[in-house]
């Protein structure tokens, strides 16, 4: 993320709001946000302030996107807003929002967003040492990638996570059956909470 952050931070805004917006603009916009909020993680204090406010000035476009044209912003504000409750250490929100970021990006058919997603929620899950998590959604970010075809994004998984070449039949999705009466969300505050309490 180091090298995209650099890419990032010489992108003009101008490049990014001309008079006419073409469809890429949100995106390398949305990408210079993710940028700067992953280079959080070994950033001082006073540039990840930098970082958290360049990016909550990026989410405030996309919320106001969103207002007009939900369907094709709402994908992109949701996985900026998950990476800023990350970065703010709010566990549960991030987690939340990560997960509708990949639904949001689902229904509107934007599957590189929707493995974006995936991919930034299993970095999160990682981090928290939550295998189960991790390689779900590690797995469908794989399984997003291939459907868009990045193979040189896949072949960069396959290479850093072996396992992501092989079939794995006994990964099962992080929530229950809706009958069961629990949901992902219920299952991860009761995580936290037990967590902070051993």
């Amino acid at each position: 993320y180091e090298e995209a952050l650099a890419v990032a931070i010489r992108i003009d805004d101008r490049q990014l709001y001309g008079r006419c917006m073409q469809f890429q603009n949100p995106i390398a916009l949305c990408l210079k946000g993710i940028a700067r909020l992953q280079n959080c993680e070994n950033a001082s204090d006073t540039v990840c302030e930098d970082h958290l406010k360049e990016a909550s000035r990026i989410l405030a476009r996309f919320q106001e996107w969103a207002q007009v044209c939900p369907l094709n912003f709402s994908p992109m504000r949701l996985v900026l807003d998950a990476e800023i409750a990350r970065v703010r250490n709010q566990e549960l929100e991030a987690a939340r929002l990560y997960g509708d970021a990949a639904r949001a990006a689902e229904d509107a058919g934007l599957v590189y967003l929707q493995a974006m997603a995936h991919e930034l929620a299993a970095s999160f899950w990682n981090t928290r040492e939550n295998l189960h998590y991790t390689r779900y959604h590690r797995r469908e970010a794989y399984n997003c990638y291939q459907q868009w075809g990045a193979l040189a994004k896949l072949e960069q998984m396959r290479k850093a996570y072996p396992e992501m070449g092989v079939e794995d039949k006994t990964l099962e999705t992080p929530t229950t059956r809706k009958d069961d009466g629990l949901d992902l969300e219920s299952v991860v505050k009761a995580s936290f909470v037990i967590s902070s309490n051993i």
